[in-house]
């Protein structure tokens, strides 16, 4: 039992309440307990407690300890007990961060609750090559590139951050959107298909019916309604297509893997309307039907001629083998059909016409005059030919022309958008071997500015129309272009803006601020413990991978061997490793083990060295087109520019910073539970300066749109003011928040807005101070960081009142009144403007302060 003569119950003092603070502590031990007291104090509660008044305790008859039902409910109990208090412990030391202003003193307190400042994280992006034509070059990792100097910031260096092969027909590349199917706009039109015309060419143009609905001719009478009737009803074949016109080419043209042709006539109204399949074809020969035969002779296998007469212009024929709809005998001896057995039966007063393939072809003669033989052709049909048909009954004339393979007859044209609407799709031309993964294009001709985007193949590449089954083959495919799905935002400008014939560019390199540098970092020595030696040239540039962490530049090497570094030596054991620590300055020490907390330097001279990269910060964030010069030769490669901005930059933190961020790494313990979870932790992301979360309708343009869970943020600029971050970083925050938090539960991360206010407003100075003074000290009030509305301090959502300004100005000395105060909102000026909870409200940078005469 717990209760023995040797420890009688209730004896034990509590110990369950919180310690009392003594100085020289390494950290603030607030907890009440551990998970040892709070097991021992269950115990012992459950041991005191009796189960009716006068009865003996539990403990003398219940051994909750020996108790194997009861001890592992304990025991679940304390582990609850134990992480409250623990939780307890650390929140409470953000009550000591209000006591300490110091850089050091407030890295040191925010260490209690593992909180450790940012390092300055590089700025990344992309760079194209221009490379000689025909060349693959291989750019190794490191090759250094740079963005010169301008009047507010210094040159900076960038490295490319891994191999890259290049690839010849990655590089100059047209980039459009992909062309769709349009009526002609006039004489021209453009295939995507081979069509094999050349200037000169006679072409066919028809509208094909397929299986449908025979159509009664102009001016029918009842023997054309019942042909209609029979061939409505199946008992007679009729044509298949309807003619439109013979145009001859004038003109062709390549032009990014399509041919343009141009006709002699304008086909707007030929080729109406686009719901109407049409077709083309090349004419190689014409001839008519034979009418005006007074003779017509037929030859044997053996040669020998037989005269046959025939009756009126019905082609009735007494021979053994009398002309129908399946036989057609020309006025011209078609030697083309030898080659090309295509032929197109035209009957162009009923505007019908059969696309067929002739089944024999015979040469006949026939006597035009007494004595007169010329040379015709016979042609067979496997069926009855409806033209025919039609030209048996009615006497109307066929023309047959023998043409050369079926063109589907539809233009295309390129549009200048890519629209809102589905997929952002382009074409790109020439299509290459290989898919890029990503690929930048430039706005158009007068703008210089690249944008990259990740892109696949779409999965609907161009495809002309296939042929009808018993169609001729069709012409050969051109080498057309390669159509790709872009990765973009509802409300990227490449939907909106005009791209025209983009130039186009797959070979991109990935670079990330800053230059590496090598040194020695000093010499070991077995006999010390803790051996500290500092980075030269500091800062040391961080990087953030793709989960949100950040890992060092820094590589030290002990003997020639990379240790590893580890964000604490402590229990680390003889490893061989090495902790680092960050100074206001951004210059870091490096400490090594004293062989029971991580190893011990080995002695020698000169002996431990380092690897690192000088740079990171917003100063390596440059616009895109910036980087133009190749530190360097690499063959094969004419030159390099920046495609589109470096993004991701981020300054280490201030005192500012690690004050506001403290408490939030307190409160979210690098997991999302809650919604202030998720807003918190936005902000832990390098370079956040705002961020906020809920659930309800999106901020304009956001990706998912509708309602559902979100979280807004902003980014710090170079200048140390809130910016909207870029697509990259919305990407790479919500990479991050993924990997922290359930991915089951929808969330959308968006951009927030920052927008600005202008302010206007006149004041009364007093007349003993110079009125320009004071109205400076104005402007310096309402922007001055720090103060009341620096924007660092203002969270998302927050209106902005003329009481806020008021306060401000008033607090200038010198300052005797304020009048006409206006907030610029819209076309009025309220007294209060309201924010959406994504938005961040400021005053305009330059105020607008005058003097008020008295």
């Amino acid at each position: 039992m717990s209760c023995t003569p040797g420890r009688p119950c209730g004896e034990h003092p509590p110990t369950l309440e919180p310690p009392a603070p003594a100085p020289g502590l390494p950290r603030p031990d607030r907890a009440i307990g551990t998970f040892h007291d709070f097991l021992a104090a269950l115990v012992r509660d459950v041991e005191q407690s009796r189960p009716a008044p006068g009865a003996p305790v539990l403990g003398r008859a219940w051994d909750i300890e020996g108790d194997p039902a009861a001890l592992p409910l304990a025991r679940m109990w304390a582990y609850v007990a134990d992480g409250v208090a623990a939780y307890t412990s650390l929140t409470t030391t953000e009550a000591f961060l209000g006591t300490a202003s110091d850089w050091r003193d407030l890295r040191r307190i925010a260490a209690l609750v593992g909180f450790r400042p940012r390092p300055r994280v590089a700025a990344r992006g992309w760079a194209l090559a221009e490379t000689d034509r025909g060349a693959s070059p291989l750019v190794p990792a490191g090759t250094r590139l740079q963005a010169p100097a301008v009047p507010d910031r210094g040159a900076q260096t960038f490295e490319v951050e891994e191999d890259v092969q290049l690839r010849a027909d990655w590089a100059r590349l047209t980039v459009t959107p992909v062309p769709r199917p349009a009526l002609p706009g006039g004489q021209a039109m453009r295939f995507l298909r081979e069509p094999g015309f050349r200037p000169g060419d006679r072409v066919l143009f028809v509208a094909e019916r397929g299986a449908g609905v025979p159509v009664l001719p102009a001016g029918f009478d009842w023997f054309d309604y019942w042909l209609w009737l029979l061939r409505l009803l199946g008992l007679a074949r009729a044509p298949q297509s309807r003619p439109v016109a013979v145009a001859v080419v004038e003109e062709r043209a390549d032009d990014l893997g399509t041919v343009v042709v141009t006709f002699d006539r304008d086909l707007r109204q030929l080729l109406s309307p686009q719901t109407t399949p049409f077709a083309a074809y090349r004419v190689l020969a014409t001839a008519g039907s034979a009418r005006r035969l007074t003779d017509l002779v037929h030859l044997s296998a053996t040669g020998s001629p037989t005269k046959v007469p025939i009756e009126s212009q019905f082609y009735d024929v007494t021979a053994d083998a009398p002309l129908s709809a399946r036989h057609l005998v020309l006025d011209a001896d078609l030697q083309e059909l030898s080659a090309q057995r295509t032929v197109a039966l035209v009957d162009w007063q009923a505007g019908a016409c059969d696309i067929v393939g002739a089944d024999r072809h015979a040469p006949v003669d026939w006597l035009t005059a007494p004595g007169t033989r010329t040379r015709a052709s016979r042609l067979d049909f496997a069926a009855d030919v409806g033209t025919l048909g039609g030209a048996r009954f009615k006497g109307r004339p066929v023309t047959a022309y023998v043409v050369d393979h079926r063109v589907v007859a539809r233009t295309h044209d390129i549009p200048d958008h890519i629209g809102t609407q589905g997929p952002a799709r382009v074409r790109v031309f020439p299509a290459p071997d290989a898919v890029p993964a990503r690929i930048a294009l430039r706005g158009g001709p007068a703008d210089t500015d690249w944008r990259v985007y990740d892109c696949t193949a779409a999965a609907d590449q161009e495809a002309p129309e296939e042929p009808a089954p018993d169609a001729p083959v069709p012409g050969p495919p051109l080498p057309g272009g390669l159509v790709l799905d872009l990765a973009v935002a509802p409300d990227d400008p490449v939907r909106t803006a005009p791209i025209g014939r983009a130039p186009g560019t797959a070979n991109l390199l990935p670079v990330r601020h800053g230059r590496t540098e090598s040194g020695s970092l000093g010499s070991g020595d077995a006999a010390l413990a803790g051996q500290e030696m500092a980075v030269a040239r500091p800062p040391v540039a961080h990087d953030v991978t793709a989960d949100g962490s950040i890992v060092s530049s820094l590589e030290v090497r002990v003997e020639g061997v990379r240790w590893q570094g580890l964000p604490s030596l402590f229990e680390a054991g003889t490893t061989e490793a090495y902790a680092s620590s960050l100074d206001t300055d951004g210059s870091v020490r490096v400490r090594f083990g004293d062989g029971a907390s991580g190893a011990r330097l080995p002695t020698g001279r000169g002996n431990v060295t380092e690897t690192h990269r000088t740079g990171g910060g917003t100063v390596g964030e440059v616009p895109s087109g910036v980087i133009d010069t190749l530190l360097g030769r690499v063959p094969g490669v004419t030159g390099v520019r920046g495609a589109g901005p470096t993004t991701g930059g981020a300054d280490q933190d201030d005192e500012r910073r690690i004050v506001r961020l403290a408490p939030g790494r307190a409160r979210a313990f690098g997991r999302a539970v809650s919604r202030s979870d998720l807003a918190d932790l936005a902000l832990a992301y390098p370079g956040v300066s705002h961020s906020t979360a809920w659930r309800g309708a999106g901020p304009p343009g956001c990706g998912c749109g509708g309602t559902g869970e979100h979280v807004a943020l902003l980014r710090l600029a170079a200048d140390g003011r809130p910016k909207a971050p870029a697509q990259e970083e919305v990407r790479a925050l919500a990479a991050f928040l993924d990997g922290r938090r359930e991915v089951t539960v929808p969330l959308c991360v968006a951009a927030a807005v920052v927008r600005q206010l202008p302010l206007s407003c006149g004041v009364s100075v007093d007349p003993r101070r110079v009125p320009t003074e004071v109205t400076a000290a104005v402007r310096a009030a309402l922007t001055r960081g720090g103060g009341p509305l620096d924007p660092l301090d203002r969270p998302l959502g927050r209106a902005l009142d003329r009481s806020d300004v008021l306060a401000v100005i008033h607090g200038v000395p010198g300052v005797l009144g304020v009048a006409g105060l206006a907030l610029h909102v819209g076309t009025g000026s309220p007294a209060r403007a309201l924010a959406e909870r994504h938005e961040l409200l400021t005053l305009a940078a330059e105020p607008t302060i005058r003097v008020e005469q008295p």
